[in-house]
């Protein structure tokens, strides 16, 4: 018998994208998704950034900051990410924690999670 090979991953049903108000965006990883879409976000609605960055803070360190300092304090793991503006996101978070940053965006840009933002991180 010969062994199965699974396909790569963007070939899968369940590759990570994000769709943003009926734009389907096809991302390689989970960082991509949650990157792709606080920067489309920050581009569509002004002053979104400042907005959202008081609602996401973990317990240790904030998810997002004007200084790449704040983001990375305590970790080593995976390097922030640029945004619009000056703006450092952290990226090296559980799946979950992706999951809740990203509904609170949505929130926070009056849209409705499920149907004006639809995510798939798997």
């Amino acid at each position: 018998m010969y062994a199965k090979r699974s396909l790569p991953r963007r070939f899968r049903n369940g590759a990570p994208s994000f769709t943003l108000l009926g734009e389907t965006h096809v991302c390689r990883n989970q960082r991509e998704v949650l990157v792709g879409v606080f920067r489309a976000l920050a581009e569509r609605y002004p002053g979104f950034l400042d907005r959202v960055a008081p609602e996401l803070r973990g317990t240790k360190r904030r998810y997002l900051s004007r200084t790449c300092e704040e983001v990375r304090r305590g970790s080593r793991s995976g390097a922030p990410a640029p945004l619009p503006g000056g703006w450092w996101l952290r990226t090296a978070f559980m799946r979950e924690n992706k999951l809740k940053a990203l509904r609170t965006a949505a929130e926070v840009a009056g849209l409705r999670w499920g149907e004006d933002l639809i995510v798939h991180l798997d």
